[in-house]
């Protein structure tokens, strides 16, 4: 490397200097053109009429609760009962109970659902 010069070939103590310009002029706005700004009552009910969809759907999601899932481990100490007894209720679909990453998950509603319907009232 030649001597007085940095890697890039440049000379030592040459920086360039940082040159502040001043800020853009705003540009002025023109007015826009006049619309028309009639609303028509066809243009409301139209309107009112995708409210009232969006909002049906709205209350369709709120309206579903969350699952309540566990493994088979989980499941067999919830319910009181051993893997076997509760693989054989899955088979015969008195509990609901779901695939996922080869795991297998238990809805705890419908073992609360199963237990409910097994009560014997006294």
């Amino acid at each position: 490397m030649a001597r007085g010069k940095n890697r890039k070939g440049k000379k030592k103590g040459h920086q360039k200097k940082a040159v502040f310009s001043q800020p853009p002029q705003l540009a002025t706005i023109e007015a826009a053109p006049a619309h028309d700004n009639s609303v028509t009552i066809q243009m409301i009910e139209d309107l009112v009429e995708r409210l009232n969809t969006v909002s049906r759907e709205l209350s369709g999601l709120k309206a579903q609760k969350p699952r309540r899932l566990a493994t088979i481990k989980e499941a067999c100490a919830y319910a009181k009962m051993g893997h076997s007894k509760l693989y054989e209720m899955i088979n015969t679909k008195e509990i609901t109970a779901y695939k996922r990453d080869g795991r297998t998950l238990v809805d705890l509603d419908s073992v609360d659902d199963m237990n409910n319907r097994n009560l014997v009232p006294w």
